[in-house]
């Protein structure tokens, strides 16, 4: 049998658990490129200092297909991390 009074916990339950999580999940404000990082932010924020020499290799392996979409090099050989739809022409 049906009762509205046993749906009435669960749905309480549930808001709190998504209202909990949406306030943990926090993430950092804005995009930045990696030749204008904001340093003391991340420093402050994260107890990270970035400094030129990393920043020097993010930036070199960055790549940007003529799709629009971005990835890294994750290896000497050329091999790429991205996103599926970034490749998914060539997939098909």
């Amino acid at each position: 049998m049906y009762s509205i009074l046993s749906t009435r916990p669960c749905r309480a339950v549930a808001a709190a658990g998504l209202a909990w999580l949406g306030a943990a999940a926090r993430a950092d404000e804005g995009m930045w490129l990696f030749s204008a990082p904001p340093l003391q932010q991340i420093e402050q924020a994260h107890g990270v200092r970035l400094d030129a020499a990393w920043l020097s290799h993010v930036q070199r392996s960055s790549v940007r297909f003529s799709s629009g979409g971005s990835g890294a090099l994750v290896s000497a050989d050329g091999l790429v991390l991205t996103n599926h739809h970034v490749g998914a022409d060539a997939i098909h």
